[in-house]
Parts: structure tokens; C-alpha cells; sequence
């Protein structure tokens, strides 16, 4: 299963580099300035919470600060590339930030489905509990 998620983990970080090192005009469009803009961001916190999933799930890394760590590097690494290498881009400090809100968000999600896992687990064992004391 891992094979699969390395193989889409892959197919998306491509995805995202080749989206993040080219260069596009929106100079015919200035009314949807805003909206692109916007939309921008919601990109970026949408790219990197799959970003962190498929990282976890394709390299097995439980280490939230290692999985963390990896996801900032390539959020950084691609902000200062535009700086200097794509022109007409440069180095955002708002897409930066909207990356590591994204890889918060995931983390978040992560941490309340663990804990209500954790309670179902022990609402399980209780149940289990009384019925066996039931039975007796």
C-alpha cells in the first residue's frame, strides 16, 4: 500500500513544483485580481494538508516534527526558487504562511481522529466489559 501512496505522493509534489516554477499571467484579467489571489492561498493549504498525508502514509513517518519539518523545507525551498529563478515570481511570505497553516490543519485533523479513535476503543472495552459481567 505504501508503494501506492509514494507513487501519488510523487505524482502530486510534481505537480506542485511544476505549478510553482512557471510563470502565469493574469495581466489580462485584473477584475479577478482578488479571487485568483484568494484562491492562491486556499491552493497552498489545500496542497500541503494532502502533502502531509500522503508524506505520512508514503514514508511511514510518525514523527509529527520530522513530517513537519520535510513539508516546511519544500514549502521554503519553492518560495525562494520563484525568488530567484521564476520570473516574474517572487519569494511570498503570505504563501508561506498559508503552507504552514495547511500542514497545521492536517495535524489537527489527525490529532482529533486519533483521539476519537482512542475513545471509541476504550467506549468498546467498557461495553465489552458489562456485557461479560452481564453474562455472569
Amino acid at each position: 500500500m505504501s508503494n501506492f501512496f509514494r507513487i501519488f505522493f510523487f505524482i502530486v509534489i510534481s505537480s506542485v513544483f511544476y505549478l510553482a516554477f512557471h510563470t502565469f499571467s493574469y495581466q489580462h484579467r485584473p477584475f479577478f485580481y482578488f479571487l485568483i489571489n484568494f484562491n492562491d492561498k486556499l491552493n497552498h493549504i489545500v496542497a500541503f494538508v494532502i502533502l502531509a498525508f500522503l508524506l505520512e502514509k508514503a514514508y511511514n513517518i510518525k514523527n509529527i516534527f520530522l513530517n513537519g519539518a520535510i513539508l516546511l523545507f519544500i514549502g521554503a525551498f519553492i518560495e525562494v526558487y520563484q525568488l530567484f529563478f521564476v520570473p516574474g515570481r517572487s519569494f511570498s511570505l503570505k504563501d508561506f504562511l498559508a503552507d504552514v497553516i495547511g500542514i497545521s490543519i492536517y495535524f489537527l485533523i489527525k490529532k482529533m481522529y486519533e483521539q476519537r479513535r482512542k475513545r471509541a476503543s476504550i467506549y468498546k472495552i467498557e461495553n465489552l466489559k458489562y456485557k461479560t459481567l452481564a453474562q455472569n
